[in-house]
């Protein structure tokens, strides 16, 4: 976004900032200006609540601190409630999964997607290059995967996982059923040692 804005590449590892760029979200400027020309801190929030898990879907304007549990009620419940859940606070590329609803709306929650969980049997790769397609950062997630498999260390830091921001993209599109975002998670941890 910075490169096609500014066409200013920032590089892996540095800020933003080091190239005099700041970049914010519509709702950090709201709370911005709110604490310069208010002097109010961020108390409120606007959120989403979805996915397949939510009995009604909604927008909320909530206070900061507000129990998700209580908002999903306010949703109308799960769709299915014999189903198990999985919880994602943020947005479906870099949302984190959550252990339960039992957690609180911090002022960085955009949203809190519900899905039911449903278990897909993992197959061979294919070989179908859709997780390169799909990469934003231009990575080879298969090559990483299988270099992470073999343990080749090596091997993992020349392919720059550290460039993977994580959005789950080549995980979503694999015909497979392959965790590879959960590879390249591996992947990190060695091009770091």
């Amino acid at each position: 976004m910075i490169k096609s804005a500014t066409g200013i590449e920032v590089k892996q590892g540095e800020l933003p900032s080091k190239y005099g760029i700041m970049n914010f979200n519509v709702s950090t400027i709201v709370g911005l200006y709110k604490a310069i020309r208010y002097n109010m801190p961020v108390i409120k929030r606007n959120i989403t609540i979805n996915g397949d898990g939510v009995k009604y879907p909604h927008n909320f304007r909530v206070i900061v601190g507000s129990s998700i549990k209580e908002l999903l009620e306010k949703c109308g419940g799960y769709a299915d409630q014999d189903q198990d859940k999985v919880f994602i606070m943020g947005g479906p590329m870099m949302g984190a999964s959550l252990p339960s609803d039992d957690c609180i709306i911090t002022k960085t929650v955009t949203s809190v997607i519900v899905l039911n969980h449903k278990d897909y049997k993992e197959e061979p790769c294919v070989r179908c290059g859709s997780c390169v397609l799909s990469c934003p950062t231009h990575l080879e997630p298969v090559l990483i995967m299988n270099a992470v498999k073999t343990l080749d260390k090596d091997r993992i830091k020349t392919l720059s996982p550290l460039k993977c921001i994580e959005c789950g993209l080549c995980t979503y599109v694999c015909p497979s059923k392959i965790k590879v975002t959960d590879y390249i998670r591996k992947a990190k941890i060695f091009a770091k040692l």
